[in-house]
């Protein structure tokens, strides 16, 4: 399985700490001031880019892949991913 980032462009300071704890729970501070929410996908090519998330699954074509999302806080079923011509 890769590891991916959904980037959520909420900034720490964007809301009141007290509150926004309370729904950081699967969240990461991406170190560069925005949370992302990890999530992992098998069977993902190196040479494929996350595109988005959605719980609509799509066939694989040969420009974009559909796959199962594991292990994380989004409610989003799967993510589908670019591939990039090498």
């Amino acid at each position: 399985m890769k590891r991916f980032q959904l980037n959520t462009g909420v900034k720490p300071f964007d809301f009141d700490p007290p509150a926004g704890m309370a729904l950081m729970e699967g969240y990461e501070n991406s170190g560069n001031g925005v949370y992302v929410i990890p999530f992992y996908c098998k069977n993902v090519p190196d040479n494929a880019t996350f595109e988005h998330v959605c719980n609509k699954f799509i066939e694989d074509t040969d420009q974009l892949i559909c796959r199962e999302i594991h292990n994380s806080a989004l409610i989003s079923k799967y993510a589908h991913f670019i591939i990039q011509k090498l």
